[in-house]
């Protein structure tokens, strides 16, 4: 039976003898990957328990007909590889987070906030590496961001709020970490009660002790009389994590550093107190 480097870490290779299945679960999911002649097939299922932390892998394992769980889904391949890979991702969307309590930046305050993000879920078969499947662990719920209905971007919701603790930080394994710094170089302060992130921009890391999974720190500027902000990925692995190797790509790598329409799109925000 394989494991993981550690006990929270349910990602990487494994091989699945012909005829035999591998056995997953990452939190609420279940899943069960059989290799059969010509095909792979899947089946999952969530248990709805939203915070389960339990992680487990059990490959090979003999396959029981009864033990089938969930929706069916079969992936035609060539050749003979018995080798499977899980890989985790970010989301395909911008994510969005909240506060559990909105807060202000003063004038030219920096602060740093810690952003909580769903995690997907990469199928890789055969030693080419050939993408089977394209999942979130959970399902997140959409959500719109920006001033009315005709000018935003539809995005997910994130069930992690962000916080101003590092100790506060949801360490459930199918999350994401980013540290954001927000410099407030306005002359007013900045009210924060949401923030939006293009997650697909970001490559994963994963803590060597813990198994947990982090991004690149990201720095927002917001600067004065400005609706276009600098939106700067800082490379390599987290600075509270340098250590931390590199589990996977951006989804997209071409605008990790950009101009954005920050305090019109990343954030809700007012000037004044009501």
């Amino acid at each position: 039976m394989e494991k993981g480097n550690s006990d929270s870490e349910w990602w990487g290779p494994a091989l699945v003898p012909f005829g035999q299945c591998g056995r997953w679960q990452v939190g609420p999911l279940h899943l069960c990957i059989r290799r059969l002649d010509g095909e792979w097939r899947l089946s999952k299922r969530s248990t709805g328990e939203l915070h389960s932390t339990a992680v487990h892998r059990e490959v090979p394992s003999v396959y029981e007909p009864d033990q089938a769980e969930g929706a069916v889904s079969r992936f035609g391949v060539s050749g003979a590889s018995e080798r499977i890979e899980l890989v985790p991702a970010l989301a395909d969307r911008h994510v969005v987070s909240t506060p559990k309590l909105p807060f202000y930046i003063p004038a030219n305050e920096s602060v740093t906030i810690f952003v909580g993000h769903p995690l997907w879920l990469q199928l890789l078969a055969g030693d080419d590496r050939l993408l089977l499947s394209d999942f979130a662990i959970q399902q997140p719920h959409d959500t719109w961001f920006g001033p009315d209905t005709q000018t935003g971007k539809l995005c997910y919701a994130s069930r992690s709020f962000c916080q101003l603790s590092l100790g506060e930080v949801d360490d459930r394994p199918l999350r994401a970490t980013t540290a954001v710094l927000i410099k407030n170089r306005a002359s007013s302060e900045l009210y924060l009660e949401r923030i939006k992130l293009p997650v697909p921009y970001l490559s994963l890391f994963a803590d060597p002790a813990s198994g947990g999974l982090w991004t690149e720190d990201v720095v927002l500027e917001r600067l004065d009389d400005e609706d276009l902000a600098p939106l700067q990925v800082r490379s390599g692995p987290p600075a509270l994590l340098p250590r931390a190797r590199k589990t996977a790509e951006p989804r997209n790598a071409s605008q990790a550093n950009v101009m954005v329409r920050a305090f019109g799109s990343l954030f809700s925000s007012r000037a004044q107190f009501e």
